[in-house]
């Protein structure tokens, strides 16, 4: 079936195309259901028509699944691909080999970037904000950064696509480096109604009055509701009366989450799980209180209120089996389910033509977080959220929140993205973090906790020495947020310059450095997880 498309998408798509042998970098955004995936495939095609190959980014498996659909349903599957780390290792090898023998779509995941695709013509990186795309460790790098320099390296173009792009890529967009492309028809172009409400007198602690409501006229109009909480498990906090302790993990400082159906205590940072006892694993006490929700019992709890509702639960643990998750998709596209209690694993993407309610839960969820990125995020999750809905019948959005007045928020709800990045870049400029200035944080590890403090103090004092360069900022070193994780103490030490080199420069000097065997250094630039 062909795209119609209007003005605004065409004339990308024939912008692109006229800048096809060139380094040509677009941001490309737009509210939610203005068209950007049906012009980018659209895209995908013409360049594949013109013997280019074409690696199309997502920051999921679930996801790639889903546009790998999309557009083999346009294509044709003998030329569209999918690549992640699920494929198996047979299927790996024959892919690899197609797609070097002659130019395809290749639908992948971070690890995609490094393909080496026959006649390389055109890279997207779908919701380029999204964390994913970026890899942690000793071999760490960013996908989307990745995506542009090889557009340098083999002149062709780059684009990175968002309904909440990332606040250093509008940034860039605005300093001249990216053409920014902002798509403003909706297909439907009624926008949902959006209401706020508080988090008093909550049916059964966690649902307003009105959002159960808006579901029981949901269910008697066979329309579908979307409960959205960013939270997997049972119950995230179980907190001891006798000994005033959360119960927490034995390798890091993070409560144990209960996951009821699987009867046990699991650790969401390092997956540490064990037996689920109802007793304190400190004093043994049974005088137990437990506090919150995930998935789980958000789902068993509407069973109740709602007995005779079709109810689905999606969050992580969905997409470790994709033929399941694939499948139970399906049947959420198909109306089988009345209502979906999902993780924000179905906020990007996704097309659900009878879901005309999202409820949001905890919608100020995100904004407790010790990180400069919390509002933006926030920002981001809840614009992605409220564009599940509305997208062929009317559409209502139900937030719950304690901070109706949060600038992210409110931002969300005016679907804002301009107002939103003038209000938190002056935030930025006022605490030097990206994208006015680059992030490098040196992240030091031990098992043993003295260790661990006396090397961070050792990188600070050596790097103190640079602070002279140009606007080179370092400062004293902290606990990470999550002072211990899998069983290592962590120390951060931030560093931060306008100038990319000066951070490079400033790594080589402290790679020198000669640490003990029990304790470990990683030199983090351009962050995104600073837990």
């Amino acid at each position: 079936k062909e795209f119609s498309l209007n003005d605004e998408q065409k004339t990308l798509l024939t912008d692109i195309i006229e800048n096809a042998d060139k380094s040509y970098f677009s941001l490309l955004t737009g509210k939610t259901g203005t068209g950007k995936t049906e012009v980018l495939i659209k895209l995908s095609k013409t360049f594949l028509e013109s013997g280019k190959s074409v690696l199309y980014l997502v920051p999921e498996i679930a996801l790639a699944s889903h546009v790998y659909k999309k557009i083999s349903d346009y294509i044709g599957k003998d030329k569209v691909f999918l690549w992640h780390s699920s494929l198996s290792q047979k299927l790996r090898g024959f892919t690899f080999e197609k797609i070097i023998e002659s130019p395809n779509v290749v639908i992948g995941t971070r690890s995609s970037i490094f393909l080496p695709v026959k006649n390389p013509g055109l890279i997207i990186v779908d919701e380029e904000h999204d964390s994913s795309y970026k890899q942690e460790g000793n071999f760490s790098y960013n996908s989307r950064d990745l995506a542009i320099a090889r557009g340098m390296f083999f002149s062709h173009p780059v684009v990175l696509a968002s309904a909440t792009p990332s606040l250093e890529s509008l940034y860039k967009a605005k300093e001249g480096n990216y053409r920014l492309v902002i798509f403003s028809k909706r297909y439907h172009p009624k926008k949902p109604d959006i209401i706020m409400t508080d988090n008093e007198n909550l049916l059964n602690g966690f649902f307003s009055p009105i959002l159960i409501e808006n579901i029981k006229e949901n269910l008697s109009k066979g329309e579908q509701s979307l409960i959205f909480i960013n939270r997997r498990g049972y119950v995230p906090y179980v907190y001891c009366n006798e000994c005033k302790n959360f119960i927490v993990c034995n390798f890091c400082t993070v409560p144990l989450t209960w996951h009821k159906k699987k009867n046990a205590f699991t650790c969401h940072k390092c997956g540490f799980s064990l037996p689920f006892q109802n007793f304190c694993l400190r004093c043994k006490s049974e005088n137990l209180s437990f506090f919150g929700a995930g998935t789980e019992k958000i789902a068993e709890l509407l069973s109740l209120l709602l007995p005779s509702a079709k109810i689905i639960k999606i969050d992580r643990e969905s997409t470790d089996k994709p033929e399941y998750f694939k499948k139970e998709l399906s049947n959420i596209v198909e109306g089988r389910y009345d209502i979906v209690v999902a993780t924000q694993i179905l906020t990007k993407g996704h097309h659900f033509p009878k879901l005309t309610l999202v409820g949001v839960l905890l919608g100020d969820q995100g904004l407790n977080l010790p990180d400069f990125r919390a509002q933006e995020r926030t920002f981001q999750l809840l614009t992605q959220v409220f564009g599940r809905t509305g997208r062929e019948l009317p559409g209502r959005v139900i937030i719950q929140t304690s901070l109706p007045d949060a600038p992210a928020i409110k931002f969300a709800i005016e679907e804002d993205v301009e107002g939103f990045y003038n209000y938190e870049i002056e935030l930025r400029k006022q605490t030097d973090f990206p994208p006015v200035k680059r992030l490098l944080i040196i992240k030091v590890f031990s098992k043993e906790e003295d260790t661990a403090l006396k090397v961070a103090e050792i990188f600070y004092k050596k790097a103190k020495k640079f602070e002279n360069i140009g606007d080179l900022q370092i400062f004293e070193p902290i606990e990470a947020p999550i002072y211990r994780e899998k069983g290592y103490y962590k120390l951060h030490i931030y560093c931060k310059s306008k100038k990319p080199q000066t951070l490079i420069k400033l790594i080589k000097t402290l790679k020198s450095i000669r640490i003990p065997k029990n304790a470990r250094a990683y030199f983090d630039i351009d962050p995104l997880n600073l837990l």
